[in-house]
């Protein structure tokens, strides 16, 4: 399972989709060994059979797998290694078990710079403090205070990217706009 590690951006998101992956029954439609529709739900079996009535719990059901070329899928744990992300990719049989596989894609640039940038904000918001903390300071010191103390921490906390663009989930599926921020 992913650590939550607060020093490494972007984790939230990960596990988060990671969690809504695992709370479901991972299922292929196979012909002639090869994996033909992944993954594979109770809609999809309606659809391919729609004479056919179809109980629930029917694609973990041995007897409807077998008619129907259906396999249960073992999950795998997605590996973690700093500078990569890793998509879902088609399962593969392992003896007599199909396994779900993960592809290894480097991190696009501007995803990199952006979480670099994230843990030196995080540190930022650190130092800045809570809200009721800043308003406090500014009650008590002034705003111009405030703008030099939030300067002061920009300068002991300088971006290593500044002109990096955010990073989205969508820039990992658009090599133009992952590499070219």
């Amino acid at each position: 399972m992913l650590a939550l590690d607060p020093a490494k951006p972007g984790v939230l998101a990960e596990y988060i989709r990671l969690q809504l992956h695992r709370n479901r029954n991972m299922h292929a439609k196979i012909e002639n060994g090869q994996v033909v529709s992944y993954p594979y739900r109770h809609l999809n079996l309606r659809k391919d059979n729609p004479s056919v009535s179809f109980p629930n719990d029917s694609l973990d059901r041995a007897d409807i797998q077998s008619t129907y070329g259906i396999v249960s899928v073992q999950e795998v744990s997605v590996p973690v290694d700093d500078g990569f992300v890793y998509t879902e990719g088609t399962p593969f049989l392992d003896g007599s078990v199909w396994k779900q596989s993960w592809d290894k894609v480097e991190k696009p640039t501007a995803r990199v710079q952006s979480e670099e940038n994230e843990v030196v904000i995080r540190k930022r918001l650190t130092q800045y403090g809570p809200a009721s903390n800043q308003i406090e300071f500014i009650t008590e010191n002034g705003l111009e205070a405030w703008q030099t103390k939030v300067a002061e921490i920009k300068a002991s906390l300088p971006k290593p990217h500044p002109d990096a663009s955010p990073w989205s989930p969508e820039m990992d599926n658009n090599p133009t706009l992952a590499n070219n921020p």
